[in-house]
């Protein structure tokens, strides 16, 4: 007979047991949930401000890769006419440098400058 009343002794302080867990797990998840609640508004302010930020990075971003297409253009244009301007035209040639020997009696020289 002590046996059957030790076995329901320890099934009562299991029950018991499992029923403080219980009740500390929903007293916190209440306590936990009321807390995340409170900061819900604070979320919302941070999405709308994330969306808006983000909606002004796209046209803050066109706006610069419209100008950086503008000065890539403005910078073709400028190099084209300063290679028109300054280009020498390859179908001219330079003249080449007059070879002048001189000999010890200075013959051929005299001889150019006739």
């Amino acid at each position: 007979m002590w046996k059957n009343e030790n076995i329901k002794d320890d099934g009562a302080q299991h029950m018991t047991d499992m029923l403080t867990t219980y009740k500390g797990a929903v007293e916190e998840f209440s306590a936990s949930v009321a807390e995340f609640l409170i900061h819900i508004p604070l979320l919302t302010k941070a999405r709308d401000a994330y969306r808006r930020a983000m909606a002004v990075s796209t046209q803050l971003r066109q706006v610069l890769d419209k100008g950086d297409e503008t000065l890539r253009l403005l910078m073709g244009q400028m190099e084209q006419a300063a290679n028109i301007q300054f280009a020498v035209p390859s179908d001219t040639k330079r003249p080449e440098a007059a070879k002048l020997e001189t000999t010890a009696n200075g013959d051929k020289a005299d001889a150019v400058r006739a």
